[in-house]
């Protein structure tokens, strides 16, 4: 048997063993589930956390008015609303799995 003949039969079919050394791959990780849970559950929170800093800045505000306790309020309050937005999708959105058809 000449040089090519053994190139192409060793080339050809990958010995028995790499199947037992390289399982099949699974479809689906565990870590996009993970993190939708995580952004599911902290979204909550940090709109909590938004809403007290803008109760102290406006309602409970013992120094009165500034202008600066408007702007920094207002910006607040509008990434309050866009953090709101975000958590209403995310808990009632469809997930993206490709198992569903």
């Amino acid at each position: 048997m000449s040089n090519e003949g053994k190139a192409a039969a060793t080339q050809a079919d990958p010995p028995s063993t790499t199947r037992s050394v390289y399982p099949a791959r699974r479809g689906h990780s565990s870590v996009p589930t993970i993190w939708r849970w995580v952004l599911r559950l902290s979204l909550p929170v940090l709109m909590g956390v938004s809403i007290k800093a803008l109760q102290w800045l406006w309602i409970d505000n013992i120094y009165g008015t500034r202008w600066l306790d408007i702007v920094g309020g207002t910006a607040l309050a509008l990434g309050l609303a866009s953090i709101a937005v975000w958590c209403v999708c995310e808990w009632l959105g469809d997930s993206d799995d490709e198992e569903k058809p």
